[in-house]
């Protein structure tokens, strides 16, 4: 399993952190996300899913993804 931890712009409320985990959750991405945080912490398997595949799920759903300078 790989575990990443992503920061994640436009969650208005816990409503919206709760979105993108199930989201997630439903695509056999084991997540916990944070609005009071902005992040979400996620732990996948590289066989069967990657992080473009997670950063789409997160853009599709109208979220954006800081990305580390």
């Amino acid at each position: 399993m790989t575990k990443i931890s992503l920061k994640i712009n436009g969650m208005g409320c816990d409503g919206c952190a709760k979105k993108i985990e199930n989201l997630l959750n439903n695509n056999q991405i084991k997540a916990k996300v944070s609005f009071k945080t902005k992040t979400a912490k996620i732990s996948y398997d590289e066989a069967k899913t990657n992080l473009q595949t997670i950063s789409q799920i997160i853009t599709d759903a109208g979220y954006t993804i800081v990305k580390d300078n």
